[in-house]
């Protein structure tokens, strides 16, 4: 696991220079996009000014002759057709800006970390594994999308983790829709090298109620999860609920030792965690709202602090396979 030294002399290695190549060019990209949003800022305060003329009976458009009222409406459509324009090119800039900025800094972060690791900045983890986990069974998923797709090999574990965002769509009686984010976050594949023949769940404490609309929290034995499980470990049931389709099988799962290092990846990641074991896998999704590796084009410089966030993120994943230690063959798959 590389250490905040190493980023360290890393960052200075490798995004110090103001005059590489590709800052270079962000920084061309960055004025361009703001030249482009102080244009629309300006067509957008004219449009509002002639709006608020035509309001407040400056231009009084009943008294207009035809075709003052034929220039009038034309104004007003090129402001709109212009504003339109410059916002819509913005967006153009941004996103060679991002697709550059993934490409030369992310990339090389994620290089850095592990060779091993492949970065597919356009990519993101199914919706079938998604939904193979299976975390939130109480909500229909509408819209899937996701990025940031990272996958390879580290040491003898498989991982595999991605941005992703489900949503789900309602209408009311009345027709009207509305979206409803259920999960936004990081969502992670890690291979546990055994087979199960059941599904277990290790989810938030039954207590918190952040989630609580998404999936059925409680004593209750049986649930959308499966039974309940009573572990003798006080510290791991404050804040976990675990459930499984096969006590036995869950028991043997969650280990002392194992149930320790989850309780210690829990306080690491100080968020929610939601952990699945199926298919000789585990599910682990970590609810944030945040984009997570997207860059900041208000700021010029490729800032220390910055990426060291970038870092720290993918760094506490990459920690999953030596916190749970994966990497320990202590079963093989039948």
């Amino acid at each position: 696991m590389k250490t905040i030294e190493e980023f360290k002399s890393f960052f200075q290695y490798q995004f110090s220079d103001a005059n590489a190549p590709f800052v270079i060019e962000l920084n061309a990209l960055r004025t361009k996009y703001y030249k482009k949003l102080f244009i629309a800022l300006g067509f957008l305060l004219l449009g509002i000014v002639l709006v608020a003329f035509v309001s407040i009976g400056t231009i009084n458009y009943d008294r207009l002759e035809e075709a003052e009222r034929v220039i009038l409406i034309a104004s007003f459509v090129i402001i709109v057709t212009v504003m339109i324009f410059f916002f819509f090119s913005m967006g153009k800039e941004y996103n060679k800006y991002r697709a550059i900025f993934k490409e030369n800094v992310i990339r090389k972060i994620i290089n850095f970390i592990s060779p091993d690791l492949n970065y597919e900045p356009n990519n993101y983890i199914p919706i079938t594994d998604f939904k193979t986990a299976n975390f939130f069974p109480k909500n229909h998923i509408s819209n899937y999308s996701g990025d940031d797709n990272v996958s390879g090999k580290l040491d003898k574990t498989n991982i595999r983790f991605s941005e992703i965002k489900a949503e789900e769509e309602k209408e009311d009686s009345e027709g009207h829709t509305s979206t409803t984010t259920i999960f936004k976050g990081l969502f992670i594949i890690v291979d546990f090298n055994k087979h199960f023949n059941g599904k277990t769940y290790v989810l938030p404490d039954k207590n918190d109620k952040t989630f609580k609309k998404f999936f059925i929290f409680g004593e209750k034995r049986n649930t959308a999860f499966g039974e309940l499980v009573k572990l003798e470990s006080i510290d791991f049931e404050q804040v976990f609920a675990v459930y499984s389709t096969d006590q036995i099988e869950a028991r043997y799962i969650l280990s002392t030792s194992l149930m320790e290092r989850l309780v210690n990846f829990r306080r690491k990641a100080d968020n929610n965690i939601f952990i699945c074991f199926a298919n000789s896998q585990i599910y682990i999704a970590i609810p944030i709202f945040q984009d997570l590796f997207e860059p900041r084009i208000s700021k010029k410089e490729i800032s220390y602090e910055l990426l060291s966030g970038y870092f720290d993120i993918l760094r506490l994943v990459i920690s999953i396979v030596d916190e749970l230690n994966l990497n320990t063959r202590l079963w093989t798959k039948e």
